[in-house]
């Protein structure tokens, strides 16, 4: 029988793994202290979890996620109306936009693990893929002006072209490229990033 993984109060541990998450708390050392590496892309990750501009936000779900008690990393997101199934859609669905979402270097790419009757099994994912499950597991229903307006289908998100490794690693969980949002060579952004670019991608949630 699995166990779930080691909780403190407040905790949510996500089955079968030894990551557990809560609200994320602008107070906390470990939002000045977050690290995902030294790419430019990582950086801007580390810029966005340190300002902690998204404390400010009423809309933005924030989360902190842990291993074995210590920061595996952060995922920011609002609930939106976009269109749906693909940006070009004439519908609109509810759509949980990650905006963000960085993992601690020393974690990324390492084994999740649980624990059977007793026994530490390592696990055929990574911590990572724990994070997404949990996220794409959330409460899906979207409430406005204290009323039951939809539920979220599907999570979207953007991500740098630059970013091989976190492109390969999000269709590898199942989210496809939305080409009618950009082509391969991404969007180009404008100003003083306007030698970056981001493609975007899209995951259908399992419908009720």
């Amino acid at each position: 029988m699995a166990e779930s993984a080691p909780r403190t109060q407040g905790d949510t541990a996500v089955p079968n793994s030894r990551v557990s998450f809560r609200r994320a708390d602008e107070n906390s050392e470990s939002v000045v202290e977050f690290d995902c590496g030294d790419a430019w892309y990582e950086r801007e990750i580390n810029k966005t979890v340190r300002e902690a501009k998204w404390a400010n936000r009423g809309d933005v779900d924030a989360y902190e996620f842990f291993a074995d008690g210590k920061t595996l990393g952060f995922a920011f997101f609002v609930v939106k109306e976009y269109s749906d199934p693909w940006w070009d859609s004439p519908t609109k669905a509810w759509v949980r936009y990650i905006y963000t979402l960085g993992i601690n270097k020393g974690f990324k790419r390492k084994r999740d693990s649980h624990v059977i009757d007793g026994r530490t099994v390592e696990s055929q994912t990574t911590l990572a893929d724990a994070m997404m499950r949990a996220i794409e597991s959330m409460p899906r229903g979207v409430t406005k002006g204290g009323k039951h307006v939809g539920e979220v289908v599907s999570t979207f998100l953007t991500v740098y072209t630059d970013n091989e490794h976190a492109i390969k690693f999000y269709g590898k969980v199942g989210y496809e490229q939305d080409t009618a949002w950009g082509d391969d060579a991404g969007v180009k952004m404008t100003g003083p990033d306007k030698d970056k670019a981001t493609i975007a991608m899209r995951k259908r949630l399992p419908q009720k």
